[in-house]
């Protein structure tokens, strides 16, 4: 039976014609004008001093300006604070699609309050907020690894909350929590 059924294949004798296949795109990189952090990621935000080079008890951590060549990419940003593994991120954000290489970064604005999550009881004085900045974000509990063939750049902010024993508490005004 199995012979009766191999000998009623037909063969196809016509050679498929090879086309030549364009190489894939590679993806072009998100990347950050340095110069547009503020503050400059490698100065310790000091929150409720004015020496520290915060403006008192709330700084505005800003990522200026992201270019990446291809102008369809969604480009998103995630603010984490103080983050480990598998941390959920704090905000989100959407770069709107302007159909430019240039897009305006986003902002989070940082107060003694917004570490209240991570460290409720108020037990460190120095915190890390970190931004990850991809063309494409995988799925799954590790929020800031990019998508085969994607890319990220990350950020990172120290906030010193020493001086903070100052600051009104604006918990109950709309503040992280």
């Amino acid at each position: 039976m199995a012979l009766a059924l191999l000998s009623t294949g037909c063969l196809i004798t016509d050679v498929l014609e090879e086309r030549p296949v364009d190489p894939p795109v590679p993806n072009s990189a998100p990347h950050v004008e340095e110069a547009s952090l503020s503050p400059p990621p490698w100065q310790i935000v000091s929150l409720g001093s004015e020496a520290g080079g915060a403006s008192g008890c709330r700084e505005t951590l800003r990522v200026g300006v992201v270019a990446d060549e291809d102008v369809e990419d969604l480009l998103m940003a995630r603010w984490f604070i103080d983050y480990w593994e598998n941390t959920s991120p704090v905000e989100d954000y959407r770069f709107p699609n302007t159909g430019k290489p240039q897009r305006i970064g986003p902002s989070f604005v940082v107060t003694p309050e917004t570490f209240l999550k991570s460290d409720p009881e108020r037990r460190r004085t120095t915190h890390v907020v970190m931004v990850v900045i991809s063309d494409g974000f995988e799925s799954g509990s590790d929020f800031t690894r990019p998508m085969e063939g994607k890319a990220a750049v990350t950020y990172t902010w120290t906030v010193d909350t020493t001086e903070a024993a100052s600051c009104p508490d604006e918990s109950q005004d709309g503040g992280y929590l």
